[in-house]
């Protein structure tokens, strides 16, 4: 029957033999219930609640929503142990085959999140309607090929919320046509609601039922070993007819068994609150001793040598023994026997043992009896723990259990500090290694708040970690990697999907001062810690970058210094030979005069073109042949004021004002005077061809660590923007070669230095030239 139907009042359903009232109730919404969905809730709930399992009370939830909504079959989905999918856990359908096929094919089928019906409603926690199956696209809806197949046109899916959470997802289909029904909706949500908290509940039951059921099993078999001890008390009563005083004996062993209990949980909770392992092992000796009512217990160490046990803890022993007194490991004494044949060892009179000779450090105590268990350990045993009497007594089986009890405690601490030792160890190792490491090592939590900042990093960022941490770790970053970084945590904390994480990146970051660097970074998520989630290991590559750069622009030297050797080559015989031809041609005409004048303009016109050309080889040749360098300490601010006099006269004839600022404390360096002269000299006048028209030429010379700073400054009209004036043939000038600056920057990379560039169209271009003192040395960009 529909809504419609049962709120008009046509007709009156029953279920589960609960006629439904006509009277209209509110739920803590204010929203109007009908009658039918009242009864229909509380039957729901009775339905579930009462059967004795989870699988029935569902089976039968399912029935009567199916009847009172007529629907044809009803599932009910609940996440696997691992949370990643729906399983199929119950079903009704009516009586019909192609249906209980449809079932079966839904029971090998698990949807994670957002796949098929039964997934988007569990990952969305939204009802979701469909009236025609037919229609849907077959990738969004697996089953519904199989539905159809079953005569299924219409499917309802509802969350099963507890709370705020969806604990599992209600499928309804129906083989006729049904339209979208807010009211059946409203009722069927409510259902799945109601569901929800009664299916916690019978988890909760199900839960006690299981714990019920161990403690009736525990019961059980205590009650068992009560009956077994009472039969046992029963036949030594028999045998020694003394009723009274048999049941005084069991009632001291009772009480002796209660008292090693307590003991043994006493001594568990020293185990974990002890200080140290040795003030452990005195407490374990002193209550053994007080419980078994013995004057003497030890603990045995077994030495690195696996030849002595040595006495590390006991009582009862003489004074100055504890510490010092070794025994046998072998099998000749009672410690030993214990380790060799890995079982308890129970002595009623030492003086009469066969299995082995009681060691001195009994005998000279006066030992009669006794019993020794192993102490277990990793690898090895420990040791032995012993309860020794110098009176004659017969140790039951629950003494030696206790004293086992009490081993197993002790190995476990033992192990427990081992493990801490071993694990501070580690921690104090990573410590160490991550300050004293030179990369950077930052850590960040989940907001991108850096939580970790060692020396490495401090020292390639240049910020302190007091100024760095709880602030946002996009400071370290360049554009667009600053921007974008909370929305890259932001991400893969929702979807996982990673971009850096588990791979090592080169990006540029940024330092403290603003200058930008290249690094190579490395990120990893740190699962064990909640507020530290990422680390980072960080390495700066400029040197390295800056040699790969080098390098690059060696082999692309080497290749243009080959080339110019054959040009060079190829040309320099020719043009002798032109020269020659055209010196002679020239002392004709001084014989014979030319009535054409423009004969010996061409000819002067030709003679510059051939020393343009052999400039031209002599710089091919200096690109191709290897250097001599010839280093010695020499004032760069005097050379400078040297080549700034010899190019006085020729800029002032230009129109071109020369300023030289040489700083007082500009250090002596060691360099090849002619070739950085030469470097210097071609600089100086490029930026004095830079300005045709009159300008001013500024150089200034400073020193700064242990290097000397040079700038060369002109106010022509500036570099074009995308220029690279180091590239091969490259002029601005009409009578230029494009090599001068490449030879320039080859004269100073032998220097062990470095020289670059900034300029503004129309407002001129400064080269900055950077040598170090010593070229061996070389210097860091």
């Amino acid at each position: 029957m529909s809504i419609k139907d049962a709120n008009q009042g046509s007709l009156r359903p029953e279920i589960s033999g609960v006629a439904l009232p006509d009277t209209v109730h509110t739920d803590a919404g204010g929203m109007e219930k009908s009658p039918i969905e009242s009864d229909l809730l509380l039957s729901l709930y009775r339905t579930l609640i009462e059967p004795p399992d989870l699988a029935s009370g569902l089976w039968s939830a399912l029935e009567i929503v199916c009847r009172f909504a007529g629907w044809d079959v009803g599932t009910a989905w609940l996440p696997t142990e691992d949370k990643q999918a729906l399983k199929l856990f119950v079903s009704w359908h009516q009586d019909d085959p192609s249906l209980e096929e449809f079932v079966k094919f839904s029971r090998v089928q698990a949807f994670p999140r957002d796949v098929d019906m039964p997934g988007r409603v569990w990952e969305r926690r939204a009802v979701e309607w469909t009236s025609d199956l037919a229609g849907q696209d077959p990738k969004s809806f697996p089953l519904a090929k199989y539905a159809i197949s079953a005569g299924i046109k219409a499917a309802l899916g509802v969350p099963i919320l507890h709370e705020s959470y969806v604990v599992g997802v209600l499928l309804f289909y129906t083989r006729g046509v049904k339209e979208e029904d807010e009211n059946l909706v409203r009722v069927v949500s409510r259902v799945a609601t109601q569901l929800g908290f009664a299916l916690r509940h019978k988890l909760t039951e199900e839960d006690l039922r299981s714990h019920e059921a161990m403690l009736r099993r525990s019961r059980d078999e205590l009650e068992m070993r009560v009956s077994e001890r009472t039969v046992q008390l029963k036949v030594a009563n028999e045998a020694l007819h003394a009723e009274i005083f048999e049941r005084k004996r069991i009632q001291e062993e009772m009480q002796a068994r209660a008292r090693q209990q307590e003991a043994v949980a006493a001594i568990g909770e020293r185990a974990l609150s002890a200080a140290t392992l040795a003030s452990l092992y005195d407490a374990v000796c002193e209550r053994v001793a007080r419980t078994l009512g013995v004057e003497f217990c030890e603990i045995l160490e077994l030495q690195p040598d696996g030849e002595t046990l040595l006495l590390r803890a006991g009582v009862g022993w003489n004074q100055g023994v504890v510490g010092r007194a070794t025994v046998a490991a072998g099998r000749q004494s009672q410690a030993g026997y214990t380790l060799a044949s890995n079982a308890p060892v129970i002595v009623e009179d030492l003086t009469r043992e066969t299995r082995f000779s009681g060691p001195p450090l009994l005998r000279d105590h006066g030992v009669v009896s006794g019993m020794s268990v192993m102490i277990p350990g990793s690898g090895r045993p420990f040791g032995v723990l012993g309860a020794h009497s110098s009176k004659r007594r017969k140790f039951q089986t629950e003494d030696i259990h206790f004293l086992e009890s009490v081993a197993h405690i002790l190995a476990a601490a033992i192990e427990r500090r081992k493990s801490e030792g071993a694990i501070r160890k580690s921690e104090s190792w990573l410590r160490s290694l991550v300050a004293t490491t030179q990369d950077a090592v930052v850590s960040i939590d989940r907001r991108g708040c850096v939580a970790l900042f060692n020396q490495g990093a401090q020292r390639i960022f240049g910020y302190s970690a007091e100024e760095l941490v709880g602030r946002k770790v996009n400071v370290l970053m360049a554009e667009p990697y600053a921007a974008e970084h909370d929305g890259y945590i932001a991400r893969y904390e929702t979807t996982g999907e990673a971009h850096a994480i588990g791979r090592i990146r080169t990006v540029t970051a940024r330092r403290k001062d603003g200058t930008l660097f290249p690094i190579e970074l490395s990120v990893t998520e740190i699962e064990v810690d909640e507020d530290v989630h990422y680390a980072a290991f960080i390495r700066d590559i400029s040197e390295k970058t800056r040699l790969q750069q080098q390098l690059v622009e060696s082999e692309k030297l080497a290749a243009i210094g080959g080339t110019a050797a054959k040009i060079g080559h190829e040309i320099a015989n020719p043009l002798n030979g032109i020269y020659l031809t055209l010196q002679l041609v020239e002392q004709r005409l001084g014989k014979q005069p030319s009535d054409d004048p423009r004969v010996a303009a061409d000819i002067v016109k030709i003679k510059k073109e051939i020393a343009r050309l052999n400039q031209l080889v002599q710089e091919f040749r200096t690109l191709s042949r290897q250097q001599d360098y010839h280093f010695r300490l020499t004032d760069v601010g005097a050379l400078i004021a040297d080549i700034l006099d010899i190019q006085q006269p020729l800029c002032e004839s230009n129109g071109i004002l020369v300023r030289c600022a040489i700083a007082a404390d500009v250090p002596a360096a060691r360099v090849d005077e002619d070739k950085i002269k030469q470097a210097l000299l071609n600089v100086i006048k490029n930026a004095g061809e830079a300005m045709p028209k009159g300008g001013t030429l500024s150089v200034a010379v400073r020193g700064a660590d242990d290097t000397v700073l040079i700038e060369i400054s002109d106010t022509g009209g500036g570099i074009p923007a995308d220029t690279d004036v180091f590239a091969p043939f490259f002029t601005t000038k009409k009578e230029g070669t494009g090599l001068g600056l490449i030879i320039v920057r080859q004269i100073v990379s032998a220097h062990g230095g470095a020289i670059f560039y900034d300029s503004q169209p129309g407002k001129g271009t400064t080269f900055h030239i950077m040598l170090p003192r010593d070229p061996s040395a070389g210097l860091r960009q």
